[in-house]
């Protein structure tokens, strides 16, 4: 199957998974140049949630989570940089950097899975 098909796939399971959880999706797929976020959401307690969402068919390259290194983290901050600027309703709520990680059929919702850095 095309990897783009499956990406998409779940991240329609991410967005199904954080519905059922209470989540309210705001955007999906924000690019700007160098810069994404596949899901922000806002959480069922008022927290603006940048999601990044990684699948992996099997760990034969490791575990999802891992695969959300360093440089993929500073895309998702500056994403949710440029998202943020000149939308003020949002700057009084706290944000969150969360990662969904699928391994197989197994979902793991990982909260505060990294800090913007300064």
């Amino acid at each position: 199957m095309d990897p783009r098909r499956v990406g998409t796939m779940k991240e329609n399971l991410a967005c199904d998974y954080l519905q059922a959880k209470g989540y309210r999706i705001l955007k999906r797929n924000f690019f700007c140049r160098n810069a994404e976020v596949d899901i922000i959401a806002k959480s069922p307690e008022n927290v603006l949630c940048f999601v990044e969402v990684k699948y992996r068919k099997d760990d034969r390259y490791g575990k999802a989570c891992a695969a959300v290194d360093h440089r993929k983290r500073a895309r998702i901050v500056r994403g949710a940089r440029v998202f943020l600027s000149g939308k003020d309703a949002y700057w009084n709520m706290a944000i969150r950097f969360d990662v969904i990680a699928i391994d197989g059929e197994e979902i793991q919702h990982v909260q505060h899975a990294f800090y913007a850095e300064e």
